[in-house]
């Protein structure tokens, strides 16, 4: 017997948990600043630094 959905399970509430604080941090980004400018910058960031650790540096957390 193979734990698989359990560990598909784990994901994918860590990867909702990891979209959930980051929606947060950009929402209380955008209430400290006002500028809406200031989270599309922000989240750009994130996306591009995602992307070169994944791409870039070839790292692959989950296989």
């Amino acid at each position: 017997m193979t734990n698989e959905p359990l560990l598909v399970a784990l994901l994918a509430l860590g990867g909702l948990a990891a979209a959930t604080l980051l929606g947060l941090a950009l929402a209380g980004l955008f209430v400290v600043t006002d500028s809406l400018l200031v989270v599309v910058l922000a989240h750009y960031v994130v996306n591009a630094t995602e992307f070169v650790v994944a791409e870039g540096l070839g790292w692959e957390p989950f296989g």
